[in-house]
């Protein structure tokens, strides 16, 4: 579901990224966490949130074919030049 702001999860996922970098400010290195949740990958709070922050902007990025996959199933933003640049409608 989007409307003219952006996707509705995005604001849900902003708060906890922001509470994950303030964390890792006051921890000051003293905890960690396995991420992705069951993998071997042991970060700090802030790098977590660093991830979390660059998997939810990914999801803008052009790939090498020119294509967003926030757009990916929707073909008037392929194909059309005046649409290359749109996220949603």
């Amino acid at each position: 579901m989007t409307k003219e702001g952006g996707p509705v999860w995005m604001p849900k996922n902003h708060l906890p990224i922001k509470y994950l970098y303030a964390y890792g400010e006051y921890d000051k290195g003293s905890c960690s966490a396995a991420f992705p949740t069951g993998s071997i990958n042991i970060l700090p709070p802030r790098a977590i949130a660093a991830e979390i922050s660059k998997r939810q902007a990914g999801i803008f990025k052009k790939d090498a074919a020119g294509n967003r996959p926030v757009n990916n199933k929707v073909l008037l933003y392929k194909g059309n030049p005046y649409f290359n640049d749109l996220f949603f409608l």
